[in-house]
């Protein structure tokens, strides 16, 4: 499940992540993109590259008292929603999401006002595929309340 077939497509999964896009194998250590490159062309085949990152986790789900750790959790995280790879559907969860982004990047110095978040750059931290959903204005409202 989930891997190639032989001569056919990649195998759909079951479950929870089938209607998940399938997206091409990563590149093995040894293997450089300029070589698969030369190599697809000269096949003929169509080809594209699919850039993924490696989200490293812990071998249990319980809290961790490693900062660093709990640091890159954040940061790919948070990332991952900012992108879009992760959606959030929900206007309250976006506004929810981004003032617990702004609050734990600027600690004490979080503005109190809609204009002090729109000047702190709020901007910066709305996923991508909501900033234009509304003004500025109307988001450092959101985001305070």
């Amino acid at each position: 499940p989930g891997g190639a077939t032989a001569g056919g497509p990649p195998a759909v999964p079951a479950g929870p992540c089938a209607d998940l896009p399938v997206t091409p194998r990563p590149l093995r250590n040894e293997d450089h993109m300029g070589d698969v490159c030369v190599q697809k062309s000269r096949q003929g085949k169509a080809y594209k590259f699919v850039f993924k990152r490696k989200i490293y986790l812990r071998a249990n789900d319980g809290p961790s008292d490693d900062d660093m750790f709990n640091r890159l959790v954040y940061v790919q995280g948070a990332d991952e929603i900012f992108t879009g790879n992760i959606p959030v559907t929900d206007e309250q969860q976006v506004s929810l999401l981004t003032a617990q982004s702004m609050a734990i990047d600027l600690g004490e110095e979080l503005a109190d006002s809609a204009q002090g978040l729109i000047d702190q750059d709020l901007i910066d931290y709305l996923p991508m595929s909501w900033r234009l959903t509304f003004d500025i204005d109307a988001w450092g409202t959101k985001v305070l309340a």
